[in-house]
């Protein structure tokens, strides 16, 4: 009896154990597959069965799967004609991003697609440079060189080349490179873009999905003359700049202990107070609270809060610089 109790406890544990594991069981996410000029082709993908050890992904007669012969690739295919469409050679767990090879079937001249595992923005907008002709809003369109591709007008958000290097750029194809990004992915990158041969070094862009807030409303700091409306102005080169009467600015730098954040300032004078934020990515959305004192500020740090005037057809042309 002391033996079999022993056996069922074990057996007990067993089950629990088998029952834990299970419930922490990665289910894989759906792929999306976008921006190729198969229409059948892209779409979104979901889980399906483990073939050749690895995941694999179905839409309709379309198969995403990992696949093992002659050569071993991530193929894009019809399950029931076996026709392949794109093809990607990097022996990974789930498919690469970008990278994908044109295979016989894709519709010609072929455009590879991107397997995302979240869906990549219809819109990007790009603000606060100095080449104001390449501020907008840029529409997706199909991908080129395998990269998302956007444009407004005459410009694009593209891959590009720099002595041979992919690199994200934003150009007209017809002239050259204003200003470009080294972090390659299929995400266009927010901040951090460097001036090209015909870009502006003082001021480079930023691209978001939605609009940034044309202002900014300073409240309840000690040292008063800091409250007020800030209006947003060109980028500075490191990202956001608000100004208020052109003499206290609300803008992003190095303040504190050489902390990067954002600072109220007094035009060439000092720092009243600053918020140190996450030295790698600085947030688009400037911080409400957490301001700390500066040399120039007195106690009572401010609150800052996105402002929007509730008329605007009365909100005064000077002050109205939504379209930077």
């Amino acid at each position: 009896m002391g033996d079999n109790m022993k056996h069922l406890h074990i057996l007990f544990i067993l089950g629990l154990w088998l029952i834990s594991t299970s419930s922490f069981a990665q289910v894989a996410d759906p792929v999306i597959v976008s921006g190729s000029n198969d229409p059948l082709v892209n779409g979104t993908y979901t889980p399906d069965i483990i073939i050749n050890g690895k995941e694999s992904w179905i839409k309709g007669d379309y198969v995403l799967l990992w696949k093992e012969g002659m050569e071993l690739s991530w193929n894009i295919e019809n399950s029931s004609s076996l026709a392949v469409y794109y093809s990607h050679g990097s022996d990974t767990p789930i498919p690469m991003e970008t990278g994908w090879n044109c295979e016989p079937y894709a519709v010609n001249p072929c455009t590879p697609p991107v397997a995302t595992t979240t869906p990549l923005p219809e819109n990007l907008i790009v603000s606060g440079t100095a080449d104001s002709f390449l501020n907008g809003t840029y529409a997706r369109g199909l991908n080129y060189h395998g990269y998302p591709c956007y444009a407004y007008g005459s410009y694009e958000i593209r891959q590009g080349l720099i002595v041979m290097t992919s690199v994200w750029s934003i150009e007209d194809p017809a002239t050259g490179q204003y200003y470009t990004h080294t972090d390659l992915g299929a995400t266009v990158p927010e901040q951090g873009w460097l001036s090209g041969p015909y870009g502006n070094a003082t001021s480079p862009p930023l691209v978001t999905e939605s609009k940034l807030p044309s202002q900014y409303k300073v409240s309840g700091a000690g040292s008063s003359e800091v409250n007020g409306l800030y209006t947003r102005t060109l980028n500075n080169w490191k990202g956001l700049v608000y100004e208020k009467n052109t003499t206290y600015s609300l803008a992003v730098g190095y303040f504190g202990q050489m902390d990067p954040g954002y600072g109220i300032v007094k035009n060439g004078v000092g720092t009243y107070y600053y918020v140190a934020t996450d030295p790698f990515v600085i947030p688009l959305i400037i911080p409400a609270s957490g301001w700390n004192v500066d040399y120039l500020g007195t106690a009572n740090p401010p609150l800052v809060t996105p402002y929007t005037f509730p008329w605007t057809m009365f909100l005064p042309a000077s002050t109205d610089n939504s379209q930077p």
